[in-house]
């Protein structure tokens, strides 16, 4: 699992909180999804809303996969797929450190997360966390990706685990909305066969996903959708018409281009 930033606590109108974001960095295991803690947590690839991020596992199913431990007054909560590692024996202090006026921090991959709490400095934290691990050897969390505001829950910004029972029926609805329109953006995805040209071509990336165009991008291409690539190499905001000159190995393609300018920029 890798640290995330800039995470926070969601609340509902009464003050009630009902999910931690645990925040997310540039570093691969915050783009490679959480397809594999989806599984362990039988969430639904088909439901809308809120249905499709909680676990189907039944109670006290979970539990093999949680650890807790208290050091030096921080606790330690983890949810990791590996028999062998005993998180609550050696939790993952590398990435759940807490520095500076921080109170507690959040790591996590596509198959792991951890959380670490100062109990003291944060006690509305701790006892939220302590609620938290109540809730998933009871089978009551969801789990998506969230911004940092709480009414804003696509964002995109970092792991969100939510106790399902406590979530406001606003995001379940806003969930519900979004749902819809990403079918309408997986459609337009497939229409273009971007993806598909570039793996025939042998270029291999980490992340290829798609938005609709802004005003700003509506002059660079025919197409109702821009795609975020991050190859490991070359990344950026590029359109169809960009990526299928890199696939073609077109020369100078604006691709390549950028990748070698910011190398270069580098080296100075």
């Amino acid at each position: 699992m890798r640290r995330g930033m800039n995470g926070c606590i969601f609340k509902r109108d009464d003050g009630v909180p009902f999910a931690i974001n645990l925040g997310s960095d540039f570093c691969a295991e915050h783009e490679w999804g959480i397809s594999k803690l989806r599984r362990l947590l039988g969430c639904s690839d088909t439901d809308d809303g809120l249905a499709r991020y909680k676990t189907t596992r039944a109670r006290g199913g979970l539990s093999s996969f949680l650890g807790t431990r208290t050091i030096k007054g921080i606790f330690y909560l983890g949810f990791v797929d590996d028999p062998t590692f005993a998180f609550s024996a050696k939790p993952c202090t590398r990435e759940l450190f807490i520095c500076g006026d921080q109170k507690w921090a959040g790591a996590w991959s596509d198959d792991e997360f951890g959380l670490a709490v100062d109990k003291k400095a944060d006690p509305e934290a701790f006892a939220f966390i302590k609620d938290l691990q109540r809730a998933i050897d009871d089978s009551d969390i969801a789990i998506w990706f969230g911004g940092s505001e709480a009414r804003t829950p696509f964002g995109r910004a970092g792991l969100v685990i939510g106790i399902t029972s406590r979530v406001p029926l606003e995001i379940d609805e806003a969930m519900v909305k979004a749902h819809a329109e990403d079918r309408v953006l997986l459609a337009a995805d497939a229409a273009t066969g971007i993806k598909a040209l570039l793996k025939d071509t042998g270029k291999s990336f980490f992340v290829c996903s798609p938005r609709w165009v802004g005003e700003d991008d509506k002059s660079r291409t025919k197409h109702p959708i821009i795609y975020w690539l991050n190859t490991g190499g070359p990344y950026g905001w590029y359109t169809v018409e960009e990526l299928t000159d890199w696939a073609n190995n077109v020369p100078e393609n604006k691709v390549d281009a950028e990748y070698e300018s910011s190398k270069q920029r580098l080296n100075r």
